[in-house]
């Protein structure tokens, strides 16, 4: 699962590389699930626009949208894979 616990094992697998940078957007990936992950697990019911779980959506969304923009546009990426 793409909790915390993997977030925390992905980050100290990458201590542990000398190039440790080809991990970056894996642990981008990891951060934002887990995030969301916790915020779906989390029993407080949001009371009001201005709660910071909505904050967090918002920004996870605007995380996936780039991505999904960015692998469309890669060119490394099989047409077919992209979508």
């Amino acid at each position: 699962m793409l909790d915390s616990n993997a977030l925390f094992l992905m980050k100290s697998y990458q201590a542990s590389l000398p190039d440790a940078s080809r991990l970056n957007i894996k642990i981008e990936l990891l951060e934002n699930t887990s995030k969301m992950i916790s915020i779906f697990r989390d029993h407080r019911p949001v009371k009001n626009v201005h709660d910071e779980h909505l904050q967090y959506l918002y920004d996870n969304l605007q995380w996936f949208t780039n991505w999904h923009i960015s692998a469309n546009n890669d060119e490394s990426i099989a047409k077919g894979e992209r979508s």
